[in-house]
């Protein structure tokens, strides 16, 4: 439906694009991390970026569609996915995955963590994954 509704977005932006509203009425963060006192504290919080112009919204969607389809993108990716992330869900970082062209791919899959992690040993895994993807990519001579 995002595609659809661009138009409308770019209008939007250009009648009331200084218009600032909650972030969190676009987005929720009632599910950035597993604590539901963080994210209250977030939502508070005055440089968090709590606030955005319709104009910056607008300009996140509208830059959201690749300039190359997934099939045609070869450069080696990593995705590093937390399991319990509801802001990005797995489903979405599994279908574009499977669709990229890249010959050099590898999907980790962080299990437990929410889509802002607040434990360190979620950070470890991925700087795990991260160093081995690139340690692949770059062996030693």
């Amino acid at each position: 439906m995002t595609y659809l509704l661009m138009p409308l977005l770019r209008l939007t932006a250009k009648l009331l694009g200084n218009l600032r509203i909650k972030t969190y009425r676009l987005v929720s963060y009632d599910t950035l991390t597993d604590s539901n006192e963080f994210n209250e504290m977030i939502k508070k919080d005055p440089q968090a970026g709590t606030h955005i112009t319709l104009r910056g919204a607008a300009s996140l969607v509208l830059q959201s569609k690749p300039l190359l389809t997934h099939e045609r993108f070869t450069k080696p990716v990593l995705i590093v996915q937390p399991e319990k992330d509801e802001m990005t869900p797995k489903y979405y970082t599994e279908k574009v995955f499977k669709q990229l062209g890249s010959e050099i791919k590898r999907y980790i899959l962080i299990k437990n963590a929410a889509h802002f992690p607040t434990h360190k040993s979620y950070y470890q895994q991925w700087a795990k994954a991260v160093d081995e993807f690139i340690g692949g990519l770059c062996p030693d001579p």
